[in-house]
């Protein structure tokens, strides 16, 4: 099993602001739905039987790509060659990454992945630090 899941606080904030008016930030219920739901889906990957799972970040994917990939063949006991052509291939797979997320995600609000890659995935960069404090917290 390899789990991809969002960094949660990117996560909260995106489904937040998919919402939210400008300059609105979340209440602590919304934030606690958020969690609950966020810990829910990690309890189904920790519930997977024997070790045999590996847990990636979306964000890591996009921002450290082929260090990521070394460590999936890694897992998936693959020999490290099919990185050179993953290298060589790097703005087709990711293109076709993009491309299989948008259609996944078509009836979803802001489920329209961007090709910007890591310029549009952090959501907590103008979000005011006490309120990341906060949440840290929770």
């Amino acid at each position: 099993l390899i789990f991809v899941t969002r960094n949660p606080k990117e996560l909260l904030f995106r489904d937040f602001y998919l919402e939210a008016a400008p300059g609105d930030t979340p209440s602590k219920a919304f934030i606690e739905e958020f969690f609950d739901s966020y810990l829910e889906n990690l309890y189904f990957f920790d519930s997977w039987f024997g070790p045999n799972k590996f847990l990636v970040f979306y964000e890591d994917v996009i921002n450290q790509q082929e260090k990521i990939y070394v460590q999936v063949l890694q897992f998936m006991k693959e020999e490290a060659t099919f990185l050179q052509d993953f290298t060589a291939h790097k703005e087709e797979y990711l293109s076709l990454l993009f491309d299989s997320y948008t259609n996944q995600h078509v009836d979803f609000k802001g489920g329209e992945s961007s090709k910007e890659g890591s310029k549009e995935i952090h959501y907590t960069e103008n979000v005011p630090s006490q309120i990341l404090l906060d949440i840290d917290n929770y």
